[in-house]
């Protein structure tokens, strides 16, 4: 047998050696008439039958008292070990479950829970937070890219447009090298200065109309590209700007729907319900039709009455089917729409989906284990108890106890009753030690096991 058995069986196992049997009574009572007969006759018979009763009541009456306080403090001594013993006994899984119908367990049981959920929802906020910072740092990144981007195009028109200008500014120089060279040969050669002087103001004047040209297209090219720049950041914004519109219609044209959906289906209920009050009107007209008289005109109404129902019926189905209908279009569109949306977030609200499915599912079965075992226990222990209870009424019955086996009894049961309590009250505040323990190791924060910390564990709770 184990220790938690024992412990439960020792109100059981006091109440089995402090019973007196009918049979062990009447051998007492016998010992006792025979040692006082004989005492008398020693005394030489000088009292009276009468004083020697009376004396012998009186010496069985102490005896008694001396056995019930002998029996008391064997119960108070055997009390204080078992108590001692279950506060040295480490907590098993057996006890806890055989006591989940104590209100102190049940109540740690609710804190724990509590707190662990407390502590499972800050985790998804955090997680929240940390997915909309990533989503905003993502965001940000994009801008910058998009501003290094038109950085790096601004740099390398500017670049090509200096290599451009350099590129001219040494082709002039070379042309102006060329000139002087072609003025120090005017001085031998001035006829060919002339004709030579021409040629080279032509080619000068066509190379300077080039460099026009050239430096008119670079301008139009950088203008163009700024433009190009301007439009794209523009269209950017807009996109940005029709997004959030978009969300914003979307909101609006889900909540108004779902205005509409409610305010049909309140329309649809009460239709159902003035249909129902009607095929109860018709029928109970017709019931009364039928009672009163069997002629053709009453048949002939009944029938116009049913097929007006039938009718009436029939255009109500219909009513609904449309409306059936034109709610599966707008839904239907209202889901095109969202779509796009739905693409882009999808894996976000998947895994906050699938934390809090994990969390309810986590929350319902411990909820529903914990309801289970506690179901469990409070049958057993109803059992146990009624077991008990008609184990002492059958002992009750069959031995015929008198006053002083009575009192032996309630002493019995008192005394279960108090160590019963007293382990009820020990294991809750193991239960609760072992709780807090179990919870910190889990990182919960101390401010949602306070309550916990600070629950006070009694007998009334028990």
């Amino acid at each position: 047998m184990t220790q938690g058995s024992t412990h439960r069986l020792a109100g059981r196992n006091i109440a089995g050696t402090c019973t007196v049997t009918q049979e062990n009574y009447d051998e007492m009572k016998k010992r006792a008439q025979v040692s006082s007969d004989e005492r008398y006759i020693k005394e030489g018979g000088s009292h009276t039958p009468s004083d020697a009763q009376n004396k012998m009541q009186e010496r069985k009456r102490i005896m008694m008292e001396d056995g019930d306080g002998i029996r008391v403090r064997r119960e108070q001594a055997t009390l204080k070990m078992d108590i001692e013993q279950l506060w040295k006994a480490p907590l098993v899984e057996e006890d806890v479950t055989m006591h989940q119908h104590v209100a102190s367990i049940r109540r740690i049981q609710s804190l724990a829970m509590q707190a662990q959920g407390y502590a499972d929802c800050d985790k998804l906020c955090e997680q929240y937070k940390e997915n909309q910072a990533r989503e905003a740092r993502y965001n940000k990144s994009h801008d910058d890219r998009m501003e290094q981007e038109r950085y790096k195009e601004l740099k390398r028109c500017n670049k090509a447009r200096e290599e451009k200008r350099l590129n001219a500014l040494e082709a002039r120089n070379a042309l102006e090298d060329q000139i002087n060279e072609r003025q120090k040969k005017k001085i031998w050669e001035e006829e060919a200065k002339a004709l030579e002087g021409s040629r080279v103001l032509q080619m000068y004047k066509k190379y300077e109309a080039e460099e026009k040209m050239k430096a008119e297209k670079q301008r139009d090219s950088i203008k163009k590209n700024l433009v190009q720049i301007r439009q794209t950041n523009e269209r950017l914004q807009s996109h940005k700007a029709a997004e959030i519109d978009r969300k914003k219609y979307e909101e609006g044209m889900m909540r108004a729907f779902l205005r509409r959906k409610a305010s049909e289906d309140e329309a649809r209920r009460k239709e159902k319900l003035e249909l129902d009050k009607l095929k109860e009107q018709q029928f109970a007209k017709l019931c009364a039709k039928q009672q009163k008289t069997s002629d053709t005109r009453s048949f002939e109404d009944e029938i116009r009455a049913k097929r007006a129902y039938e009718a009436m019926e029939m255009r109500l189905r219909r009513k609904e089917d449309l409306q059936k209908i034109e709610l599966r279009k707008a839904i239907q569109r209202v889901s095109d729409d969202r779509t796009e949306q739905i693409q882009l977030r999808q894996a976000l609200r998947n895994k906050e989906k699938d934390a809090e499915t994990k969390l309810n599912k986590l929350s319902m079965e411990m909820e529903k284990e914990a309801v289970q075992k506690q179901v469990d226990s409070m049958e057993i222990h109803r059992h146990r108890q009624m077991a008990y209870r008609e184990q002492l009424e059958e002992q009750i019955r069959n031995n015929a106890l008198s006053r002083n086996q009575t009192k032996q009894i309630d002493a019995v049961n008192a005394t279960y009753r108090q160590k019963k309590q007293t382990k009820e009250c020990i294991i809750a505040e193991k239960v609760r030690q072992e709780t807090l323990e179990k919870l910190r190791k889990q990182n919960v924060p101390e401010i949602y096991l306070l309550e916990l910390k600070r629950m006070t564990i009694s007998q009334s709770d028990t």
